[in-house]
């Protein structure tokens, strides 16, 4: 008796961790519309727009009411990126009616932003980019399938070289341990580029994925982000077989997102706002999946939840982080997952426990 009132403690202390330390909070109300962002050093640097004009902004996220605009008067933007002291964006610094003026990828030094911001610019329509660390900005274009880079130190010459040209239609690019991680076909598939070797492998980590739209990084794993479904998964990159795990959920409508010391912060365009979901990261890592939700494990034939006392909703994930059903429950009820293909899947319950369970052949 005593030892199911703990376990049902347990059950309920959890969900309302878990439940409320991901509300997202506003943290700034914006008289434009905000897109892209970027944040370094505790300071967060957003695009805007308006009907007339454009321009980047910032803001110190101990400090929100202090902003700055730092760039304004271009007619479009996309992208926000830090590269060491530089902040890359795809601008429109002139005319909207000129093609000369479209397209313009520029560098502007964020130390020194009164003298002369526009470090260089050169004609790339930016889809994802990213840094390595050691002066190379890898790339790639909309509506391109390669994977391109420059010398972040060339300030005035950007010589851009194609790397790779056997991705369909990628769209983000990540760098981890010497490596360039794709998300390509139209975000179904993300791959693994041996970028710092002259054979240039490609290894498909992920297929058949539901469609992601954004890849982020932060501490040892990446974010999947997909805006069809207003779900976060993560991954581990070093691992053997990554698999993808539910994380959280977030506002529809969300336009560009920041993994930040834990924080997941996002721009919601129509409502002029940037948001923040609190201890994203930390609230992941400190979870672990409750070994007694699901029993048998592992199994061939079918799971039921000793732990759930009352009837609720679950989803099950497979590896790839797709949701592959979605049923209600009743205690002492068991699911038939005899017809799934062998491999790891998660189930989480509509309170935001998790569990997972080993399907055999």
């Amino acid at each position: 008796m005593y030892g199911m009132k703990y376990i049902i403690l347990i059950f309920l202390l959890l969900t309302l961790s878990i439940t409320s330390a991901l509300e997202p909070v506003v943290v700034k109300e914006l008289d434009t519309e905000p897109t892209w962002m970027v944040i370094e050093n505790d300071t967060l640097y957003v695009t805007y727009t308006t009907p007339r004009t454009a321009g980047i902004m910032r803001f110190d996220i101990n400090d929100i009411d202090n902003e700055e605009v730092v760039f304004n008067n271009f007619f479009k933007s996309s992208d926000l990126f830090i590269a060491e002291d530089f902040l890359i964006s795809n601008l429109n610094l002139g005319d909207s009616y000129k093609e000369e003026h479209r397209n313009q990828t520029t560098k502007i030094d964020i130390s020194n932003l009164k003298k002369d911001p526009r470090v260089a610019s050169f004609t790339i329509d930016l889809a994802g980019i990213c840094y390595d660390g050691s002066g190379y900005v890898y790339y790639t274009e909309h509506d391109s399938d390669t994977i391109s880079r420059f010398d972040l130190y060339y300030y005035y010459t950007i010589v851009p070289k194609v790397i790779y040209s056997q991705f369909e239609n990628p769209t983000s690019v990540l760098f981890h341990n010497n490596n360039l991680w794709v998300l390509h076909d139209n975000g179904t598939k993300i791959s693994k580029l041996s970028v710092l070797t002259a054979d240039r492998v490609s290894t498909e980590i992920f297929t058949e994925l539901a469609p992601i739209s954004i890849l982020k990084a932060e501490g040892d794993n990446f974010y999947a982000i997909q805006k069809e479904d207003n779900k976060v998964f993560k991954f581990d990159p070093d691992d053997p077989v990554p698999v993808m795990e539910y994380v959280t959920q977030f506002d529809t409508n969300a336009f560009d997102f920041e993994l930040y010391k834990g924080d997941l912060y996002y721009t919601l365009r129509e409502e002029r706002k940037i948001m923040v979901l609190k201890n994203v990261v930390t609230s992941v890592e400190k979870l672990e999946y409750i070994s007694t939700l699901i029993s048998p494990n592992p199994t061939s034939e079918f799971v039921s939840f000793p732990t759930i006392t009352s009837p609720t909703t679950i989803e099950i994930y497979n590896s790839s982080g797709n949701k592959i059903l979605t049923t209600g429950i009743n205690p002492n009820e068991e699911i038939d997952i005899s017809s799934l293909p062998s491999g790891t899947y998660t189930i989480r319950t509509e309170n935001n426990l998790f569990g997972r369970f080993v399907k055999l052949d």
